[in-house]
């Protein structure tokens, strides 16, 4: 019996030590740009990297809101928006994985700002810095997905992309409500 345990242990090790880890952004985009051999595959992989990106950054921005934003109509919608970003993290995730895409396990270097910027507005502003903030990054990922819905190479990207659509455009709708009310 031990000295099957032993062989076991060993395959486990191997087995962990060939798994990507923790890739940062720039990692997961390099490592499916050496892996896949078509142009049109390597555009949805870096969509599936960039929408993994930005929807780790909302997911921290609104985990932020939720627990520290000064009104209630802010902390509600920040919320909502983690739970609907933690349910588009799991569909990204099987996504990924059965198209065999790296995926960045970090916020990108370039967002770093942003979510520092928000981490540390004070009690005062929170709720101002994450709607503008919030904002700007809702126009970039709905030009993306828009994108992806039309042209993805992949139909089930482009699936996945058309899919999401209604929760962003939402978002940014209640978003720009909040806003208007409280600014």
């Amino acid at each position: 019996m031990r000295i099957l345990y032993i062989p076991f242990c060993m395959l486990l090790l191997l087995m962990a030590s060939c798994t990507p880890g923790n890739l940062s952004f720039s990692e997961a985009m390099e490592r499916n740009n050496d892996k896949f051999e078509t142009e049109e595959e390597r555009e949805d992989a870096a969509f599936l990297v960039e929408a993994a990106d930005y929807n780790l950054l909302m997911t921290k921005l609104s985990d932020i809101a939720a627990n520290q934003a000064y009104s209630r109509v802010v902390t509600d919608f920040g919320a909502k928006s983690l739970s609907d970003h933690q349910q588009i993290e799991a569909k990204l995730r099987q996504l990924s994985k059965e198209k065999k895409v790296a995926l960045g396990a970090e916020i990108g270097e370039r967002h770093l700002d942003m979510l520092e910027d928000v981490k540390q507005a004070d009690k005062r502003n929170i709720d101002r810095i994450y709607l503008n903030t919030i904002e700007i990054i809702q126009e970039r990922v709905l030009r993306m997905y828009e994108e992806a819905a039309l042209n993805a190479n992949d139909a089930e990207v482009r699936a996945f992309a058309a899919s999401q659509l209604e929760i962003f455009r939402n978002h940014n709708r209640r978003a720009q409500e909040i806003r208007d009310e409280l600014i």
